[in-house]
């Protein structure tokens, strides 16, 4: 990461629960660990960034419609 991001913490959760992660890439450190419940953990900011990269194109033709949403935490949370 080389300069802070424009966004608040709210923000960058929104917009990447929302799945607009290109949104995000500024706010990355460059020692992110993103761990995907029940599946892999992407470590490094190149490689989150290629996941969501991925996940954009798989999603391309999809159109998805919120009725609703709400971002409960924006820390970092840990299972207990």
């Amino acid at each position: 990461m080389t300069e802070k991001s424009a966004l608040t913490p709210r923000e960058i959760a929104s917009a990447f629960s929302g799945h607009r992660f290109a949104e995000t890439y500024e706010s990355l450190s460059d020692d992110v660990r993103w761990v995907a419940v029940g599946g892999a953990t992407m470590i490094g900011r190149d490689a989150v960034i290629d996941i969501c990269e991925a996940t954009s194109r798989g999603l391309a033709d999809t159109r998805t419609e919120f009725l609703r949403f709400l971002i409960t935490s924006y820390t970092t949370l840990v299972p207990g």
